[in-house]
């Protein structure tokens, strides 16, 4: 069994990056790079994996039954908190994000989220809760998604057996020096390659590949990688989940810290459109309306 290759950094401003997708939810997810087959034993298959974390974790009975969870955090570079976190999600499709990225010069907050029918998006510049925003907008299903999937990594773990398509094993290697199982799991529209601690059966990380855009449309880039490390298991009503994501890329580091983790403590008001969302619903029904009346 030999380690991953070393992950090279390529990118300029990779910080800055790291975080616009963050913060954004930028679609930059592609395909991980295939691993070669280490394995001379017999190698297990990605489902049973799957199956084995998820009884580690507490049993899929257990986790299958969770209707919501709210999580509050930070995102930090080494001790410096850039951002605090503040997610709610439900079954119904149902989902809140606020992202406050605050320092002495300005204040930048991102909000997305979804009633069950309806997804949008604010941004604001203060963080007084009666300030009208500085933009709103709907969303198509598909934006939410990709913003959805850039935060929730929780979700991605825990939903990862009913939206993985295919999880291939391709051998032993080490990730953040743990022996692990690597499978690729495509979910989701994407390929990732996860890693399962072959001791503790948890799911150790996930390792993304990022498309960087460039002026030059003809020329292609190297690819970067990400490395999504998951730390700090925590039981959390009977069921363990990981309190810490570490992101890597090269030489640089941010941090995910999950300062608190509750399930099945929200009521259905917490996921109502803010009332500049309904603004927008409500001009888009009359323009229906005023456009199935119209004779022209």
């Amino acid at each position: 069994m030999r380690p991953l290759p070393t992950v090279k950094t390529h990118l300029r401003g990779s910080v800055g990056l790291l975080i616009g997708m963050l913060a954004m939810g930028s679609p930059i997810l592609a395909a991980a790079p295939p691993l070669p087959n280490q394995a001379k034993t017999a190698v297990p298959d990605g489902s049973k994996l799957l199956t084995r974390c998820f009884r580690a974790m507490g049993g899929e009975t257990l986790i299958e039954s969770v209707q919501s969870m709210a999580v509050k955090g930070s995102i930090s570079i080494e001790d410096q908190v850039l951002a605090s976190i503040d997610m709610k999600f439900a079954k119904g499709k149902r989902s809140w994000v606020r992202i406050n990225v605050t320092s002495d010069k300005f204040t930048s907050i991102t909000e997305f989220g979804c009633d069950g029918t309806t997804a949008w998006e604010l941004e604001r510049t203060s963080t007084a809760n009666d300030t009208p925003p500085n933009r709103a907008r709907l969303l198509t299903p598909s934006e939410l998604n990709t913003r959805i999937k850039a935060n929730n990594w929780l979700g991605r773990v825990l939903h990862l057996a009913s939206n993985a398509d295919t999880m291939q094993t391709t051998g032993k290697v080490v990730f953040n020096g743990r022996d692990s199982w690597a499978v690729n799991a495509r979910t989701l529209g994407d390929s990732l390659n996860v890693y399962f601690d072959i001791e503790t059966r948890l799911i150790n990380g996930f390792r993304l590949e990022v498309q960087v855009p460039l002026d030059d449309a003809d020329t292609n880039p190297e690819p970067i990688y990400l490395d999504l490390i998951f730390d700090d298991w925590i039981s959390v009503q009977g069921i363990k989940l990981f309190h810490q994501v570490r992101i890597l890329q090269g030489q640089q580091q941010i941090n995910i810290t999950y300062d608190s983790i509750e399930i099945d403590t929200l009521k259905p008001e917490q996921f109502n459109l803010p009332p500049a969302i309904q603004v927008l619903v409500d001009e888009r029904k009359q323009q229906a309306s005023d456009s199935a009346t119209d004779p022209d």
